[in-house]
C-alpha cells in the first residue's frame, strides 16, 4: 500500500528575513513583488493571516516582504 504524499512543511515566518512594505494606492501584489525582487507567493506566505484574497489588498496595509 503506497504512502500518501507528504507536503513540504511551510517555513515559519521567524526563519525568514523580511522588511515591511506599506501598500500604496494602485499597488498589487504583482507590482510589489516586482519592486521588491520576490514572488507573489513569497509575499502571500509571509502574510498568510492578513491576505485572504491575493486580488484584494488595501492601501495602508503593512506587508512583510522578503529582504533582498
Amino acid at each position: 500500500m503506497p504512502y500518501p504524499e507528504q507536503e513540504t512543511p511551510a517555513v515559519p515566518v521567524e526563519d525568514k528575513k523580511y522588511v515591511v512594505y506599506v501598500v500604496k494606492k494602485g499597488d498589487t501584489l504583482w507590482i510589489i513583488s516586482q519592486q521588491c525582487g520576490c514572488t507573489v507567493k513569497d509575499i502571500m506566505e509571509l502574510n498568510r493571516e492578513l491576505i485572504n484574497n491575493p486580488d484584494l489588498i488595501h492601501t495602508g496595509w503593512e506587508l512583510m516582504v522578503p529582504e533582498k
